[in-house]
């Protein structure tokens, strides 16, 4: 027993002393299997953060919102894409997503501009999180319309209207043949008249979950805008093509459109700039008459982004236009210093999605 015990008190420390020695010869091995696996993993799962997709809508350039003009009830295909973080565009469980019409002079490369660094607004959101559809408009960039005279500030939002529904019963066309993502909830977004036709898609058709206006009022803009305005559609009475320039020249589009944007920018923006449809020229004031009604109807949340620095509508004047939500209980304003009318291309854009996505997420979008 005694020389059990002996045996016993020896044959533990002897254990003890070979299994350190085993833990040492293999532990090299095993943090390399770890790092090779860490390595290997990334390697493996090295998709993309943030994926754009080209994607294609067909609608019919109809008008049935409240905004009475012509349009030539023509079949066409608007173009656009749909940026966000890769695993919310290949999963087919519920998201949410933002729909984004550009403004006058613009098409959809307004929010997906990367001809200089650090101004893609839709790549900015894509890290934070958020799904970006950009869209250009009937009559502009990769979305033709022979005659801008057959579409206006209405059929536009009608069209809108249908990129909704299809987003949101997942109907659209991945033009890389991939399967589209049916988004359950859906916001709506627009910038200058792209706004405009924002509100009236969503006091008309009322199937958004919130708005978000960009550099827009319906009331009171500066006689610069009124002056513009004049002038395009005094351009499209002399137009064959049924397609003017707001702003005549590219000193008055600059002038107009920006105030703390870089020289750089302000040069790669000018030289990509379109003409817009006589039709979307010529029914704007006849938008401003009827959402002097329609905007008060509105009652899902509304984010109004505002430039302190506009030359088109005076920041002054967002706060009257707050008010005009009155429909709805969830009203926020945002305005942003050292900023013109084109916001997302000022040096204070960088900040801008950041700010965006906080409301948005907030909000359950």
């Amino acid at each position: 027993m005694g020389m059990d015990t002996g045996k016993s008190a020896v044959l533990p420390a002897a254990g003890r002393s070979s299994s350190w020695q085993r833990i040492a010869r293999v532990l090299p091995a095993c943090i390399g299997l770890v790092l090779f696996a860490s390595l290997c993993g990334r390697a493996y799962s090295a998709e993309p953060a943030t994926v754009v997709i080209p994607v294609s809508f067909q609608v019919i350039n109809q008008n049935h919102s409240w905004v009475p003009c012509y349009s030539d009830g023509g079949s066409y295909r608007l173009s656009g894409t749909i940026t966000g973080p890769a695993a919310a565009l290949t999963r087919q469980t519920p998201s949410a997503a933002t729909l984004y019409l550009h403004g006058l002079g613009f098409a959809s490369w307004f929010w997906q501009f990367d001809s200089v660094p650090g101004y893609d607004y839709a790549a900015d959101l894509a890290q934070q999180g958020q799904v970006t559809v950009a869209i250009d408009r009937l009559g502009h960039g990769q979305s033709p319309l022979a005659n801008g005279r057959d579409t206006c500030i209405g059929a536009q939002a009608d069209m809108a209207h249908q990129v909704v529904q299809q987003l949101k019963a997942g109907t659209y066309i991945r033009e890389d043949g991939g399967v589209p993502v049916a988004f359950t909830k859906l916001a709506l977004a627009g910038h200058s008249a792209g706004s405009e036709i924002a509100e009236v898609e969503a006091y008309s058709f009322g199937d958004i979950d919130a708005l978000i206006v960009m550099s827009w009022e319906d009331q009171l803009p500066s006689v610069l805008a009124t002056r513009t305005l004049a002038a395009s559609n005094l351009a499209c009475g002399l137009s064959a093509s049924g397609y003017a320039d707001f702003g005549r020249t590219d000193e008055d589009f600059i002038r107009e459109m920006f105030h703390s944007a870089t020289p750089a920018v302000q040069a790669a923006a000018t030289g990509m700039r379109v003409a817009d449809p006589c039709g979307d020229l010529t029914s704007v004031i006849l938008g401003l008459t009827v959402n002097e009604v329609g905007v008060g109807l509105i009652q899902v949340p509304v984010l109004q982004v505002c430039g302190a620095d506009d030359a088109l509508f005076p920041a002054a004047d967002c706060k009257l236009q707050k008010l005009r939500y009155f429909g709805s209980t969830d009203k926020t304003l945002l305005t942003e210093t050292d900023t013109g009318h084109a916001v997302t291309l000022e040096t204070s854009a960088p900040g801008l999605g950041q700010k965006v996505a906080d409301w948005l997420q907030s909000r359950g979008l």
